[in-house]
């Protein structure tokens, strides 16, 4: 951006500061930035204080990237897991899409998934009390009602504008809990979005299932879309409303109908099979939460509802070879994602598929070992191509609704029909977790390929192998890739990192409930060993062998603690190391 002639002599050499900019406040009027900017350049001048700013930091991110080391023997990967992608993880916790991205777009709700896993890194530097607070940041972006904030930063926005942003919480709180045994966590109060008192932790919690998983629920008791469901472009109605025109309606329904709070919004609005996968998720680590901190009623409540809606989604969303993406409760059609619904525009494809119900399905344990083997024949034929899965196949949402992905954007772009990476990486994460619990072992060998094969087209350094065509930075994710020709593209703040981060997680095994950490990990075919080290409070050193081949934990699987037989569950210990042998 600028241009500065530097002259330097043989064999000298010469320091060069560049200012690149300073991030302020909204409103802040001249004279205060020119104060802020003043004091930053006037503590920045002496190049020995830049010097120990960026030794603080380098301190920072050595402790920060402590959590895993892992070895595999294949020096880009390894280099890369260890160094590069928790930066992407760490940037992203704190970055907001209003510098890279879009300019008018702040930090959002759904970006809490960052957290997923960066929480784990800020906990091995033993700062849990880091990631408690910015958890806190979220919860406070919750209305009463149980519906959250899409976009906020400086000051909340867009309430109840996209349907999956509060029910992102639940895991976030889930994962920290399990991780530190922050069980008070789930009692500590918060101010509501709308700042009219405080609510424990839990009560926000069980807003956001009541409002998702009884409210704000179409005809089939399934979530509504409202404008989005994570994918912003993939809106079905017209006539949405936001969280608080919405319960507006609510109120003046409930006052001539006489029902009391709880019951079903009235409305012809679609509903978002993935945001019920996502509340399914959410209904389940919730009665966890309610178990382990002694609130027995809550826990069964919980259960009960999280049965219901799988039944629900069995009789409602699978279609034969997939479960859908969306029910349509209005026009012409009835459902969107599977054979028959009538949306396709390919003469190869009977309907439309999208990557998120297979995803979805698998990740909240809804799909029966037969159904995931339907779909998984259906990404093949469908929705893989060699720069990875696509998002969905070509189809026309314009036939349903005004402005969606299909009215924006051309085929093989962002949420039409890209290699949308953050999903792709939602994808490997499912069939990893799911190899690990099927009994067929040939399916679970077909799941566990799947995943590799779509984490191979994700990792930045491969476009190494061909950079002017597949462009991007080596060292960092990009958002997608377009299908049609193979160009990474999207700024680096994506949530590809952070799904990358849970799906090499998901690799090692690593698994943390209230009884300790359990490790199942699943390795590539042709690697035969691996060792990772896990910082958590206590160093445990983990080695792992296996004959080539695939091999997964099971009734013959060694472990070895500290040199003692173990059953495969580690008790997590503040200090010291430990050794862990598996043999699969």
């Amino acid at each position: 951006a600028l241009g500065k002639t530097v002259e330097i002599e043989p064999h000298k050499a010469k320091r060069i500061d560049e200012y690149t900019g300073i991030v302020s406040g909204k409103g802040d009027v001249t004279e205060l930035f020119l104060e802020k900017f003043s004091a930053f350049a006037e503590k920045y001048s002496s190049s020995q204080a830049l010097d120990e700013a960026f030794g603080k930091m380098k301190e920072f991110y050595s402790a920060y990237s402590s959590y895993i080391k892992i070895s595999t023997g294949d020096t880009l990967f390894d280099s890369y897991i260890n160094n590069n992608l928790p930066f992407q993880v760490l940037y992203q916790s704190f970055g907001s899409f209003a510098w890279t991205q879009k300019s008018a777009r702040e930090i959002g709700f759904r970006e809490i998934q960052d957290i997923y896993a960066s929480l784990y890194y800020m906990n091995a530097m033993g700062n849990k009390t880091l990631a408690r607070k910015l958890i806190s940041k979220w919860v406070q972006n919750v209305y009463r009602a149980g519906y959250a904030n899409h976009n906020f930063f400086f000051s909340g926005k867009e309430a109840g504008f996209c349907s999956d942003d509060s029910l992102w919480l639940t895991q976030a709180v889930y994962r920290y809990v399990m991780l530190t045994g922050d069980t008070e966590f789930l009692d500590a109060k918060f101010k509501t979005a709308e700042n009219d008192g405080e609510r424990p932790l839990f009560e926000t919690i069980k807003a956001t299932l009541d409002y998702s998983g009884k409210i704000s629920v179409g005809r089939h008791g399934l979530p509504v879309i409202d404008r989005g469901d994570w994918n912003d472009a993939l809106k079905l109605d017209d006539n949405w409303l936001d969280g608080n025109a919405k319960m507006e309606l609510y109120k003046k329904q409930l006052e001539e109908s006489g029902e009391e709070y709880g019951a079903p919004l009235k409305s012809d609005f679609c509903e978002s099979v993935m945001n019920a996968f996502l509340l399914k998720i959410a209904y389940d680590e919730a009665a966890e939460l309610a178990k382990i901190s002694g609130r027995e009623k809550d826990a069964a409540e919980i259960e009960k509802r999280s049965k219901d809606l799988a039944e629900k989604l069995q009789k409602h969303a699978w279609k034969k070879d997939f479960f859908a993406r969306a029910l349509i409760n209005h026009g012409d059609f009835e459902y969107l994602g599977a054979a028959g619904d009538g949306l396709s525009t390919d003469k190869n494809h009977d309907g439309a598929y999208f990557l998120n119900s297979y995803s979805w399905a698998l990740l909240s344990e809804c799909a029966t070992e037969e159904e995931t083997a339907i779909m998984l024949k259906t990404v093949k034929e469908h929705l893989m191509t060699k720069y990875g899965p696509v998002l969905c196949t070509p189809c026309d949402l314009e036939k349903v609704a005004s402005r969606t992905a299909t009215g924006l954007y051309f085929h093989g772009d962002r949420e039409n029909g890209g290699v949308f990476k953050h999903a792709a990486m939602m994808a490997a994460t499912a069939s990893l977790k799911c190899a690990k619990k099927v009994k067929d072992e040939n399916l679970a060998r077909e799941l566990s390929s799947l995943a590799y094969s779509i984490i191979e087209n994700v990792l930045p350094f491969r476009t190494l192998d061909n950079p002017f065509i597949t462009k991007g930075n080596p060292r960092f994710c990009t958002q997608y890739t377009n299908s049609e020709t193979g160009e990474s593209v999207g700024p680096m703040l994506s949530g590809t990192a952070s799904w990358l981060t849970l799906a090499v997680f998901e690799i090692l095994g690593i698994n943390y409930t209230a009884d300790g950490i359990t490790l199942s990990p699943m390795l590539p075919e042709n690697s035969e060993k691996i060792s990772y080290s896990i910082k958590n409070g206590a160093t445990y050193n983990v080695s792992v062998t296996k004959k080539k081949g695939f091999a997964r934990v099971g009734e013959n699987t060694k472990f070895l603690f500290d040199s003692e037989a173990s059953n495969g569950v580690f008790p997590l210990f503040k200090d010291g190391e430990h050794d862990i042998v598996i043999e699969l």
